[in-house]
């Protein structure tokens, strides 16, 4: 949520959920998203970065290698966002840099490009959006 809050927007999330609900949710789940939520979470992380002493098992403690193998398998999950992002941002500015206007676009742009939601998708989704029955009561 607090990825969505951000990069989709919270105001745009809450206008979709009362969309969907017919009642609009308070500030105070905008404020968790936004504020909240990306604080408890941080200090979170940082508490156990800081805490770490290696994986034990009972009085048993592993190896360094085996730990490293450990990491190696929970990253190759995680690894796929940011090889996706890289993927996306190349690609858009690959295809900016050579368009058939001549017009040179650089990194920040195709950056900026992949950012804004697709308007000819948003046009799609609104003429496909059912609108709620006369008779429904929220």
């Amino acid at each position: 949520m607090v990825a969505v809050s951000w990069i989709y927007g919270a105001d745009r999330l809450l206008d979709n959920i009362e969309m969907m609900t017919g009642n609009r949710p308070c500030i105070w789940w905008k404020i968790c998203w936004k504020y909240i939520s990306p604080v408890v979470i941080l200090a979170t992380f940082l508490y156990g970065v800081i805490q770490w002493d290696g994986v034990k098992y009972g009085s048993y403690t592993y190896p360094g290698w085996a730990e490293g193998i450990g990491w190696v398998m929970a990253g190759m999950s995680m690894i796929c966002i940011p090889i996706g992002m890289i993927h996306a941002i190349w690609t858009t500015y690959r295809d900016q840099s050579y368009s058939p206007s001549g017009v040179e676009t650089g990194f920040m742009q195709a950056l900026r490009d992949l950012m804004k939601p697709d308007e000819g998708r948003l046009k799609e989704m609104e003429n496909k959006r059912v609108k709620p029955h006369k008779n429904y009561v929220a």
